[in-house]
C-alpha cells in the first residue's frame, strides 16, 4: 500500500522566513500543511517598524535585499512578491567621524568579494580588520566542541580576541541589525 502526499499532513511551527519557506516548498509538492505562529504577524525577525523618535521606517534583516540570500529571493518569487523587493548594491555605514562608508561586493569571487569593502571602512583600524578577518575565517569552520555549541556570540567574541572597536563598530552593528538580538542572546 502506498501513502500519497494528500494522506500525509505536516505541521510547521514558526512563521519566520524558514517556516514560510518550508510551508511553501511542502505545499508545492502536494502536502497539506498547517503553519503555526505565536505572533500576530508572519516573517519572524524579518520585519519593519516605525522608529518612534524619527518616524522613519526601519527594516530588520535588510541584508536579504543585497542578493546574498538567493533562497529568499526565490521564495519571494515563488509566493508572488518578488517584484516588491528592491535589490541594493551597497549598504551604507556612517562612522563616528560622520563619514559615510559604502559597503558593497566587488568582482572578486566569494569569500574575497567583500575584501575591498572592508578596507574602505574608515572607522576600523588595520588591527580591527585583522581581528574581524580572523573571526570570519573561524566562523566558516565547523564547531569542534560541544561547549562551543552552547556559547553566546558575546562569549565567542571574547574567545576569539576581537578588539573592543571591532565589536562595537562591526560585530554589534551587523549582527544586531540582521538578527534583532543582542550579542549575549545570539
Amino acid at each position: 500500500m502506498t501513502i500519497s502526499n494528500q494522506e500525509k499532513r505536516v505541521v510547521v511551527i514558526g512563521g519566520g522566513l524558514a517556516g514560510l519557506a518550508a510551508t511553501t516548498a511542502l505545499a508545492s509538492r502536494g502536502f497539506p500543511v498547517t503553519l503555526l505562529e505565536s505572533r500576530p504577524r508572519l516573517g519572524g525577525r524579518a520585519s519593519s517598524f516605525v522608529d518612534q523618535t524619527t518616524g522613519q521606517l526601519i527594516d530588520n534583516c535588510q541584508h536579504v535585499n543585497m542578493g546574498c540570500c538567493t533562497s529568499f529571493r526565490h521564495f519571494c518569487e515563488t509566493v508572488g512578491i518578488g517584484d516588491r523587493l528592491q535589490r541594493q548594491s551597497a549598504l551604507y555605514f556612517i562612522g563616528p567621524d560622520g563619514k559615510t562608508n559604502a559597503f558593497s561586493a566587488s568582482w572578486l569571487p566569494a569569500p574575497l568579494h567583500l575584501l575591498p569593502a572592508f578596507r574602505r571602512l574608515s572607522y576600523l583600524s588595520h588591527k580591527d580588520l585583522r581581528c574581524i578577518a580572523r573571526g570570519l575565517r573561524s566562523l566558516a569552520k565547523p564547531l569542534r566542541t560541544e561547549s562551543a555549541e552552547n556559547e553566546t556570540f558575546a562569549d565567542w567574541i571574547e574567545r576569539h580576541d576581537q578588539t573592543p572597536t571591532a565589536i562595537e563598530r562591526f560585530w554589534f552593528v551587523v549582527l544586531v541589525s540582521a538578527l534583532s538580538e543582542t550579542l549575549d542572546q545570539i
